[in-house]
This record gives C-alpha cells, structure tokens and sequence, in this order.
C-alpha cells in the first residue's frame, strides 16, 4: 500500500506560542487593512488590490492544521481538500467583517476561527463527492463484462476467478443506483401475428 506523504506546516508565525501555528492579531491587522484597502479601491472606482500574501500564507496554514486533525488526516485525498479549503478561503476573504461583534460575548469575531470553518465544511463536501465517485467507479466496474479486459494468454483464468471474487465483494445494494438502466424491449409484432 502506498504511503501517504506527511503535511509540514511551517514553524509558528507567534513564537511566543509555539504551540500555535498562526498569530490571530497579526491576521486580524492584516485582514482589516485588507477590507480597507478593498473598500478605498472601490470608492475610487479602480480594481480592488489582491489578497496579501501573508493573509494567503494563513489560509494555507489553517487548511494545512485543520487536514492534520484525526477524521481528515488519513484520506487520500488530502491535498485536494487542502487546495479546496484554501480556495474556499480566498472566495470569502471579501464577505468577512472584522468589525462584527459576537452577539453573546460583544468581542470582535476571530478570523481563524470563521476561516477554519470555512475549509471544516469545504473538507466535507469533498469527502461528500469522493464518495459518490467511488460508487460511481465501483459501478462502472461492475457493470462491465469480464471480457472487455485485455488479458495475456497466462492471466485469463487467474483473472476471472479474482475479478468474480472482486464483483461479489462489492455488493449491488449501494451500487444499483449508479448502474445503467436498462429499457425493457418493445415487441414487435411478427409477420404471422400481423397477418392474424
């Protein structure tokens, strides 16, 4: 089986807390100049600035800390929810406001902790589709005859033995939906039937 490689993330912007992997004031500084930059280039009627890079350095790290968490860490494709999380980041970077107040506690609302919910569920509609890809492949392979594999001469019994094995393993109740329908056939009516 082939080894998943490690994430690194990088050492801690806050050395102070080297337990942290990412300063919450600096990112908070950074994202309202941000806002401000954004909302100066929209008054002026020019094109808004691109995103800081250390504000996308942050995203990547919250993608990156989040896939390291013990129900996300272990899927093959990781690295596709990290790419999603990040992306999914930079689409709502605009829509967070630093200066909303938490209705319960009346302090400004974290920018880790929105960011981090915004991969939490981008990393869940990832899985969601994966999974519905994998029942799609499973049905494709089941649906599809043994002879259309190519085989040597020397694989062709060994082959069909294992591949049964494979079919039967699968089961049909959670790939049917997935396999092709098939249209019941019209009868026609024979030449001895139309002439009665």
């Amino acid at each position: 089986m082939k080894k998943i490689p490690e994430l690194k993330i990088k050492k801690p912007v806050d050395p102070k807390n080297p337990k942290y992997y990412l300063d919450k004031t600096a990112m908070n500084s950074a994202l309202k100049d941000y806002k401000t930059a954004c909302q100066a280039a929209e008054s002026a009627g020019v094109e808004t600035p691109g995103v800081p890079e250390y504000v996308g350095e942050c995203f990547l790290n919250i993608a990156k800390g989040l896939a390291m968490k013990h129900n996300f860490r272990n899927y093959s494709f990781v690295g596709d929810m990290i790419g999603d999380g990040v992306m999914t980041c930079l689409r709502y970077v605009r829509s967070y406001d630093p200066d909303r107040l938490n209705p319960i506690t009346h302090k400004p609302t974290s920018a880790l902790s929105y960011f981090t919910q915004c991969c939490h569920f981008t990393f869940l509609t990832r899985i969601k589709t994966e999974k519905k890809q994998t029942k799609v492949k499973r049905a494709l392979v089941y649906s599809a005859d043994i002879d259309t594999f190519s085989l040597q001469h020397e694989d062709e019994g060994e082959f069909s033995i294992n591949m049964n094995e494979f079919l039967s393993s699968l089961g049909t109740d959670e790939v049917e939906e997935f396999l092709p329908k098939k249209k019941p056939k019209e009868e026609k009516p024979g030449p001895l039937e139309a002439f009665l």
